[in-house]
């Protein structure tokens, strides 16, 4: 496993990384399920650099299930495959597969995760997996390559533009900056290596890409959407010094279920955290719990906290809760059988867990 964060130690793991995709013929890169900005853009990002250095090689991108609408107007979104991971792997048969954004074959499938696995190791498959978080069981991979970046995006580019110089395609930094403007919310999160962030996003805007433009890209809502978007509004609600939201499942019923993909309702929560959740005053942390109805018929509630940065570790939280991801940031799921009963468990876990929460901010 290799989390170094010097330029040498960087430069010897790209090379290696090369070394490995030149000996490659059959390469297929992922994004993990309901892929964010950061895990979409830098998959199609390793896709398109990979094939631009390498045109006589196969190359192939994935994503298992569907995709929100809004990653249609991304680069190279025509030709991502979809469907089930274990399957594709079963058909296309790679000798290399990269994986963006997540550090276990349980995050790139939703139920095959363990079958994707030993798929994977029975047959010698070579693996590179790309990565910023640090919590939760990694597997093992010939190379988890993770420096603490604030975005997926910002390795990979660091990876295959700084170090190894592979080449650039048309529009290929609107999806690295996709990516960073993702996972640094707009730059207002805090983030210790600001200045190297910076240097890749003024060189982008250099080359004439247009940052309005590719927020943008992330921010249109469908009318559906934004009606997800207006209950959230209507059932806000706050804690001694939190706020939260819910979804109910009279509304996921009439207006989610069979109006939104997984990733068009998922993306319409994202906006309420990201633009409201933690500006109602004078609370700046909180959640929301929305419904998940799986084909067997059996429903699970999915959660997020989001956070202002050191004000709140939401990841004791969410650990307590099945889940994980960052201190300003992190998701969860609850089992039970009503809305009622998911969200007296998460505001349980809050009371229990909010002292050791606040010192490891």
């Amino acid at each position: 496993m290799q989390t170094e964060n010097t330029v040498s130690a960087g430069k010897k793991i790209s090379e290696k990384i090369d070394k490995i995709i030149s000996k490659s013929n059959r390469i297929l890169v992922l994004s993990h399920f309901s892929p964010d900005p950061d895990s979409l853009g830098s998959a199609l990002f390793c896709f398109g650099t990979i094939r631009a250095k390498y045109p006589n090689k196969e190359v192939r991108v994935f994503v298992e299930g569907t995709m929100a609408k809004e990653a249609r107007r991304l680069k190279y979104s025509e030709e991502i495959g979809n469907g089930n991971l274990y399957t594709e792997l079963q058909d296309y048969k790679p000798d290399l597969i990269i994986s963006c954004d997540g550090q276990n074959w349980d995050r790139f499938s939703r139920i095959e995760g363990g079958k994707a696995r030993d798929f994977v190791t029975l047959n010698s498959i070579s693996t590179i997996t790309f990565d910023h978080h640090f919590d939760g069981f990694t597997d093992k991979y010939d190379i988890y390559y993770n420096t603490s970046t604030t975005s997926t995006c910002e390795l990979v580019y660091d990876v295959f533009i700084t170090d190894l110089q592979y080449p650039f395609f048309d529009r290929s930094d609107e999806l690295i900056l996709l990516g960073i403007i993702g996972d640094t919310n707009r730059f207002r999160y805090k983030n210790p290596n600001h200045r190297k962030t910076f240097k890749i996003v003024s060189d982008i805007i250099d080359r004439g890409t247009d940052i309005e433009y590719v927020q943008l890209l992330s921010d249109y809502v469908t009318r559906d959407q934004l009606k997800v978007i207006s209950h959230l509004i209507e059932n806000y609600s706050y804690g001694e010094d939190y706020n939260y939201s819910f979804i109910s499942e009279t509304f996921y019923n009439e207006n989610v279920k069979d109006q939104l993909t997984d990733d068009e309702y998922s993306s319409a929560c994202h906006h309420f955290m990201d633009h409201f959740l933690r500006i109602v005053e004078p609370n700046k942390w909180g959640f929301i719990l929305a419904p998940k109805l799986y084909p067997d018929g059996k429903i699970i509630y999915k959660g997020s906290f989001r956070s202002m940065s050191d004000i709140i570790d939401t990841t004791v939280f969410s650990k307590k809760l099945n889940g994980g991801g960052h201190k300003c940031a992190s998701g969860f799921v609850v089992e039970a059988s009503k809305l009622k009963i998911a969200l007296a468990k998460v505001i349980s876990v809050i009371e229990e867990n909010r002292d050791i929460a606040y010192k490891t901010a």
